[in-house]
This record gives C-alpha cells, structure tokens and sequence, in this order.
C-alpha cells in the first residue's frame, strides 16, 4: 500500500516521465501455451493494455470464467505458473493509481490436457517434398473474420511433422469449410475432449471438414487440430491396397529387421501439421427438432458409461432431459442429465435411456429413440493385451455383418458393442476372419460368449500371439 502511494505522489510531483491517467485498458490476456500438460508451466501476459507507473495488476483465475478468485501473489504485468491439474480461465484486473480508472482484461483459457500430443514419425525423405507427400502451405477461412494461413517450409518438418499450434482460428460448430494448399489432404483431426489423443470418432474430414457438434463445450477452450496428407501405400508386389484406418499417431518402420511389406503397409507415408481451434456456438434452433436416436459408448459396462445422440438437430438453444427405464414403458427424467453427452452413473439392471430434447424459441419437441445397456460382472477394459511387436494390433475382423478395422497402435482393448452388431440363426456355422496385417503377432484367436438375454449375446475376441 505504501508503495502505491508513494508512486501516486511521484506522479504528481512530475517525478515519471509517464503516469496513468484517465482511462486505462487492460488489453487482452495472452498465455504463452493454449494447452498444458502434467508440470508444464507457462506464462501469462497481457496485449494491447495500457502500460507506465502508477497501475496495479491482480491476475485471477476461475474454472468456469463465472465465479474469480485472485491469485496470491499474481501481481505483476506478466505471471509464470508452474502447473495446472484442469482446464482454467484466466484474466487480469488493473487500476490505474493516480485516475482511480480500472479495466478488466479479456479472458483467455488454458486447456489441461491429460496426455501430451504424439509426434507422428512419417516416412519422410528428403525428396518427398517435391514428391507429393510434404506441404509447404495450408489454409482456410474461419469465422468471424479469422482464418489459417501456413506457409510453413516443407523442408522445416523433422519426420514429416511440425507442432504449428501457435497458429490460431475460429469455426462454428456443425459448419462445413474448404482448405486449400499445395498438397491433398487426406485427413483432420480435431481432438473435441481435449485429452491429449486424436480418436478416430474425431476425424472431421479430409480436403474440406465440418466443425463438430459440441453444444456444451466452451468458445474460449482451446483444441488441437492435426492435419495430414498421404499416399495410398503398396503391398510387395507393388499393388495398391486398401489403406488402414488413418492414425495421427503414425510411425514409420525403418528398422533393418523390418519387411519392405509390412513397412508400406504401415500407413506411414505424408506429412502432418497441428493447429489450434476455438469452437464457436452452432447456429440457433428456430423451428422444429428431431431428437434422433440415443446410443452410449457400450452396450455391457461394469462401470459409468457415456450417452450421447445420433441423427439429432445440431444446433444451439436446444435443451436436453435424459431419461431412464428398466422396461422401456415406464419413464423417469434422470437428474441433472441434462448434457450431450452425459456421463451415467453404473447401472445393475438392464436398463433403457432415452433423450427428451427441446427447441427453447420455437418448442418443438421430440423424444429420441431408446437405446439399452446391460450390466456386465467383469471389466475388461484394463486387459494387460501385449502389443503387436510393440508397434501396434493392425487387425481386420470379419463376422457376419460386421467389419471390423483396427490400426490404433495405443489401444489394446477396443469396445464395439454399441455401434457393431449381427444377426445370426441358432445352429448356423458363421466363419469367423480375423486377419493380422503383421504376419508374426497373432497365433490364434479365443471367443467366450457371454448369454445377456435369450435372444442377445455378447462375444469377447480374444487374439494370442
């Protein structure tokens, strides 16, 4: 407090060559990283606030940017934090000591992300960028008059990739944009829950995208955005194959030990670069609603479970009340299930859910389809599955119906129960195909099956190698 005084009355003595007067702008809060991961730290500053004595500065920071509380000892233009366990939002409030005028900077977000991002290793040779596999730029134009313009040098990217997430623009969910550039594209990832992992339910598109739908997801949380071209990859004999699901997470096999075969089929072949993208709100609901079908993240669980709905309106204003039923006739609204999607808490009965949505400015309404889960008595989701040769399961699963591609390096436990099905008569012989695209990890497959009901089973495939 002396301090603050003293300085008022140096400033009226003419002492500094410039004191605050007037009105004072706290500008923008600008942190030096969007995303952090465990003990990252990182450091806030403000732009285009007014500078000189005779201004105090309290940093805040809030989870929700409703409720602030100031930070201890975060009193100075620029703050250092040392670490983060979840996603905050941050500000600064300045007062200029000699005018009493004070200004409250624009809020900006940190986003915590659980895992940090992989480093694709691509098959990159110094050549590829004049022969179609590298990019020197990419672009688009976002909303609000922002837009995405790298001219990044091919030559600059270490194993086809480059971290360009400094680079920043803004789309409104559910919109569809046109890139350009000097490479096709063939993939774009952005990473929607923030953890750290470009799923493959987080494809968006390839040489044009749509923004996804996230009603409840904040404007000023930053995400990820990963995007790669590459090339149809050849077998030995030099034909062209079907390529395997893309994977941001690509490595390329340069190991002596390693096949000219098994190396192609690697999906390792482009380059990619990672952006960041803030997520406006959707366009407003004004007429009629169409609820869809309700469908979690499993059929059978031991545990909490996601529900979220498919074929729905994507547009904001639109309000959303869960419902439960344990005979799918008689139904109880779910407190507080109120989001897509909505995490439900265990269940120890077969039971139904269902979503009653609204159109808040027109009220139309309408009720989606009902989708089931069963409790399961054991959770294998933890199974400690050994890793294709340490590079990943590439695995292609044929039974009746369903067609099963899986070439995700990081996940040894896959759940398809919600969106993969068949229908099969009792007492008919159905072959089973289950193909590895590295010849030497799978040496049999187990299948243990499960009774739920009398007209419904649920099989666990299990490969050894």
């Amino acid at each position: 407090m002396r301090s603050v005084i003293l300085t008022f009355i140096l400033c009226l003595l003419g002492v500094y060559a410039y004191c605050c007067s007037g009105t004072i702008t706290a500008g923008t809060c600008t942190p030096s990283k969007r995303e952090v991961f465990f003990d990252s730290s990182f450091v806030l500053r403000l732009s285009g606030a007014t500078t000189g004595t005779g201004i105090t500065y309290q940093w805040q920071s809030s989870p929700n940017h409703v409720m602030w509380t100031n930070i201890t000892g975060a009193t100075d233009s620029t703050y250092f934090v040392t670490s983060i366990t979840s996603t905050l939002f941050y500000r600064c409030f300045m007062v200029c000591t000699a005018g009493s005028s004070s200004d409250t900077s624009g809020i900006a977000a940190v986003a915590f992300v659980n895992d940090g991002y992989c480093n694709p290793m691509i098959d990159f040779a110094s050549n590829d960028c004049d022969s179609g596999r590298g990019f020197n730029n990419f672009g688009f134009t976002g909303y609000r008059a922002t837009s995405l313009n790298d001219s990044t040098p091919c030559s600059s990217m270490v194993y086809g990739f480059k971290d360009i997430s400094e680079k920043t623009v803004v789309v409104q969910q559910n919109e569809w944009y046109s890139t350009w550039g000097d490479r096709s594209i063939s993939t774009i990832w952005i990473d929607l829950n923030n953890d750290g992992y470009y799923a493959a339910d987080e494809i968006v598109g390839g040489g044009s995208f749509r923004a996804p739908f996230s009603p409840f997801s904040d404007s000023l949380i930053p995400h990820r955005m990963r995007v790669m071209t590459s090339y149809l990859p050849t077998d030995e004999a030099g034909m062209g194959i079907e390529p395997l699901f893309p994977d941001a997470c690509a490595k390329g096999f340069w190991e002596s030990t390693m096949t000219a075969s098994i190396y192609e089929m690697n999906y390792a072949h482009g380059a990619a670069h990672d952006y960041t993208v803030f997520l406006s709100p959707a366009r407003s609901c004004t007429g009629s609603v169409t609820a869809g079908r309700a469908i979690a993240n499993t059929a059978f669980t031991t545990g909490s479970f996601s529900l979220t709905l498919k074929n729905t309106t994507e547009q904001s204003g639109i309000g959303y009340q869960w419902q439960s039923s344990t005979d799918d006739s008689t139904w109880t609204n779910i407190t507080g299930a109120t989001t897509i999607p909505y995490i439900a808490s265990p269940i120890t009965v077969k039971t139904f859910f269902r979503c009653y949505t609204t159109c808040v400015s027109s009220g139309s309404v309408d009720t989606s389809s009902p989708f089931c889960v069963h409790p399961l008595w054991y959770d294998h989701s933890d199974e400690n599955i050994h890793y294709c040769g340490g590079w990943g399961n590439m695995v292609r699963f044929v039974w009746g119906s369903i067609y099963d591609r899986d070439s995700n390096y990081r996940v040894n436990w896959a759940d398809r129960s919600a969106t993969m099905e068949t229908t099969v008569i009792q007492g008919d012989t159905i072959e089973l195909t289950v193909e590895s695209f590295l010849p030497y990890c799978c040496g049999g497959v187990a299948i243990v099956c499960i009774l739920i009901t009398t007209t419904m089973v649920a099989f666990l495939i299990v490969g050894r190698w």
